[in-house]
């Protein structure tokens, strides 16, 4: 065998036995985080899928049995996510304001939203007023494989200015 070889072969095996190591130590980490902490990421994380149009990046925070007022499930979600990203060149979100309340498995989470389409923006400022709409969405949560999961939620628009 060439020494090429052997260093082909040894490099899965080293990774092999590194990779339990590297998930304890991502696992460690995250369980330093509180789940008020692991709801903001899971937030954060979904709005940067919007922003992409990443349709998969958004609803992998969705249950499966997810329902919102309208009776829209999980499926319908990503047909209206679908239908809108297909508007706009671009999608801006900005988050103003977010509280979460944590019981157990359970959480509810309220979120001040600002969506725009069109060019992209890097900061509030730059927004015209017409140019966007102020949301607030309400969120109702809960621990599904150690993960939080959106399993109701109710859009309200409520102007611009009052999301500011």
């Amino acid at each position: 065998m060439s020494v090429l070889s052997n260093h082909r072969l040894r490099l899965p095996v080293i990774f092999l036995l590194l990779l339990p190591c590297i998930v304890f130590s991502i696992i460690s980490c995250r369980r330093g985080l509180s789940d008020e902490d692991l709801i903001r990421e899971m937030i954060d994380d979904a709005v940067r899928a919007a922003v992409e149009k990443d349709i998969k990046g958004i609803t992998e925070h969705v249950s499966d049995s997810y329902k919102d007022e309208y009776g829209n499930d999980r499926d319908a979600l990503k047909g209206l996510l679908f239908v809108y990203f297909r508007q706009y060149d671009r999608i801006n979100v900005h988050v103003r304001d977010t509280e979460i309340g944590v019981e157990g498995d359970r959480a509810e989470a309220t979120v001040k939203v600002i969506f725009t389409g069109g060019e992209s923006l890097e900061d509030i400022g730059d927004m015209v007023p017409s140019s966007g709409g102020g949301y607030l969405l309400e969120m109702k949560l809960q621990k599904e494989g150690g993960d939080w999961k959106v399993v109701r939620s109710r859009w309200t628009d409520i102007g611009f200015m009052e999301a500011l």
